[in-house]
């Protein structure tokens, strides 16, 4: 739920069912385990609601809600894990690597991970920087998967200079994430361009 008001008209993630006696001021504890598959990407109360149907009369309909005090992050979480890059001829060759931190996988044939690299004379990498080359991730990046490429960028028009090399996923924003703060990575050392 997005909020802490729990109806039946939140998304649904799964159900338990109590198949003993439940005495008068007893409980049931258990640990539930729900798939967030098919939940929309975003941040949530999650919430119970004991005999939903109103299957059992009760003298008292109105404490069958509960929800957490804190909410969780559902979504997939692209992080631009690691890059290296080494001089090749004109070109640079990018060893890079993303991860998905998140809790939902992401299906790059529908909506395909981007990936663009830059120049940059400082370590924030930025979309402002000097662009060189995309690479598009077109698989499935699963729950803690990873998808690691060499890409090869052209240095052509490239001022001449010393750069880190980076990475930003998703530069669009085009795939709502849990965390939008850790898309970008640049190399710890630099390359020098030029002749």
């Amino acid at each position: 739920s997005t909020d802490n008001s729990i109806t039946t008209s939140d998304f649904l993630l799964c159900s338990r069912t109590i198949s003993t006696t439940l005495a008068v001021n007893g409980t049931n504890t258990a640990t539930t385990t729900c798939s967030l598959a098919g939940a929309p990407a975003g941040t949530y109360f999650v919430g119970m609601i004991v005999d939903p149907d109103n299957t059992i009369p009760e003298i008292n309909e109105n404490n069958n809600a509960r929800s957490t005090i804190s909410t969780v992050n559902v979504g997939p979480d692209l992080v631009a894990f690691a890059i290296t890059a080494n001089l090749s001829g004109a070109n640079v060759l990018i060893s890079n690597t993303v991860q998905n931190a998140g809790n939902q996988s992401v299906d790059g044939s529908i909506t395909p991970i981007l990936v663009n690299f830059y120049l940059s004379t400082d370590s924030t990498i930025t979309t402002s920087d000097i662009f060189l080359c995309p690479r598009t991730i077109s698989t499935t990046l699963a729950v803690n998967g990873t998808n690691t490429a060499s890409t090869s960028c052209s240095l052509a028009g490239a001022p001449a200079g010393t750069y880190f090399v980076g990475m930003i996923v998703d530069p669009n924003n085009t795939i709502t994430e849990t965390n939008e703060n850790n898309n970008a990575r640049s190399t710890i050392s630099t390359i020098n361009v030029g002749p």
